[in-house]
């Protein structure tokens, strides 16, 4: 049963980030010897640095209207995980979201995180990844890669799919 509760939540537990964890690395601009440092600027990879952190603090905190903003919702928006595609708007992540108890600590840790510009308006950015969940003898972690797709438009920098996955045991 835990198996089977493991999969189906995954993806929701990954978009469940904690922002206090996140802090940019070394190779946040595609560049593995610059550093990025300080706040966002006209920089497309501090800014979409910056909008990960929001995403990440609005989740933790369970900011509805926050994570909404953040996400396009023109019917694009797809988050894929392990080979599935897991969900397609705003409101279902909201909906996995609410599964877990409001106060239940979720904490994610992001590493080699890298930023590589599309286009004018548009970044792909990949990274590792360690989430906890809950504490104490009830808690648990996972990690993994995942990548978000984002576009800069009239709302800011969005983000239009991203994908998620862990290690399998072997």
């Amino acid at each position: 049963m835990f198996g089977a509760i493991w999969r189906s939540t995954l993806a929701l537990l990954v978009l469940a980030l904690a922002t206090f964890a996140c802090e940019p690395s070394d190779q946040a601009t595609g560049d593995p010897h610059q550093a990025v440092e300080g706040p966002a600027s006209n920089d497309p990879a501090r800014e979409v640095l910056s909008v990960l952190d929001r995403y990440l603090r609005a989740v933790e905190s369970r900011d509805s209207a926050a994570i909404r903003r953040l996400y396009v919702d023109d019917g694009r928006f797809v988050w894929i995980e392990d080979g599935m595609v897991r969900y397609r708007s705003a409101d279902e992540v909201l909906e996995g979201l609410a599964a877990f108890p409001a106060e239940m600590p979720m904490r994610t840790t992001l590493a080699r995180t890298v930023i590589v510009p599309v286009g004018a308006d548009g970044a792909h950015a990949h990274t590792e990844f360690t989430t906890e969940m809950g504490e104490g003898a009830g808690g648990f972690s996972f990690g993994g890669a995942m990548s978000f797709l984002l576009e800069r438009g009239p709302e800011g920098w969005q983000i239009v799919g991203g994908h998620v996955s862990s290690p399998r045991e072997r």
